[in-house]
């Protein structure tokens, strides 16, 4: 190890990874090891569901979120390859751009106590519309989950109708909050945003 470097961040993601109590707490650019895709992901590229490596065998993100308001973080700095495991079963993160930025928009669940989805949406702020449910009576109370992360309107779009679909317990005829389809079956640009939603998959 050679530097503990400190700076402020006004966006940090908090990762659930089963077998581990508390959540992990990363920078959107910071990078862990998926091993689903063999490759090293920016935070705020994982998604739920996706398995991590560490010491102990691959792990699963049992959930994503945000931590509101501006904290403190710290990046190690380790010698050579920049690689080293974080909490008690060694979650393998790697600093190296940890700086960048990732995208402040996307998709998002509202979950009761239950995990059960009582909402889907989108929008071009994460941090902030979680901010605004929390301040809404009717969403205060529900765990606000990240989906996935894009600035790109149209896969915006296209991701929030397939959540919608996923997640028909989650319209308001079946005692969800849900109150409209996403995109009409009008729309001339369905199938396009549709597309884009899918493309963030790959």
């Amino acid at each position: 190890m050679l530097t503990t470097l400190t700076h402020v961040n006004e966006c940090v993601i908090r990762l659930y990874v089963e077998g581990v109590e508390s959540p992990l707490e990363l920078t959107p650019g910071h990078r862990l090891f998926s091993e689903d895709r063999a490759a090293w992901m920016q935070a705020c590229q994982l998604i739920v569901g996706e398995n991590l490596r560490t010491k102990a065998g691959p792990r699963r993100i049992v959930s994503i979120g945000a931590k509101l308001g501006v904290h403190r973080v710290f990046n190690i700095e380790v010698e050579t390859d920049h690689c080293y495991c974080v909490s008690s079963i060694g979650v393998l993160s790697h600093n190296n751009g940890c700086a960048q930025e990732g995208p402040k928009g996307g998709t998002y669940k509202l979950k009761d106590v239950d995990g059960n989805v009582e909402r889907t949406g989108r929008t071009n702020d994460l941090k902030r519309r979680q901010g605004e449910h929390r301040r809404d009576s009717n969403t205060k109370d529900l765990e606000f989950e990240v989906d996935r992360r894009t600035d790109d309107y149209a896969a915006q779009r296209g991701r929030e109708q397939d959540i919608y679909d996923q997640h028909p317990e989650a319209r308001v005829e079946n005692g969800g909050l849900n109150k409209n389809k996403p995109i009409s079956d009008r729309n001339p640009k369905r199938d396009e945003y549709l597309e884009a939603g899918r493309k963030l998959d790959e």
